[in-house]
């Protein structure tokens, strides 16, 4: 493990295996629809990757980044830095 890291809450087959359930799930409600996926950047790119990867219906998808930090500081205002 790393050192900073205490304590590993998931496991990588835990964390796939939800997402493969989440993408059955949507795949099934959303059967016959053209959905769209947005994702907000930056930190769902590997979540978004993987989810996407076993949606099994044609789907549309797209980005957004919203930011409400400067430096290491929230300035508590979103700034909309990608729109869809």
């Amino acid at each position: 493990m790393e050192r900073n890291i205490e304590k590993v809450m998931f496991t990588q087959q835990q964390l796939q295996s939800k997402i493969q359930e989440m993408a059955a799930q949507i795949s099934e409600e959303y059967a016959g629809k053209d959905p769209v996926f947005i994702g907000v950047l930056k930190g769902v790119v590997l979540f978004f990757s993987d989810f996407c990867k076993n949606v099994t219906i044609p789907c549309q998808m797209d980005f957004m980044c919203i930011s409400s930090y400067e430096g290491q500081h929230s300035t508590g205002k979103h700034n909309l830095k990608l729109d869809i």
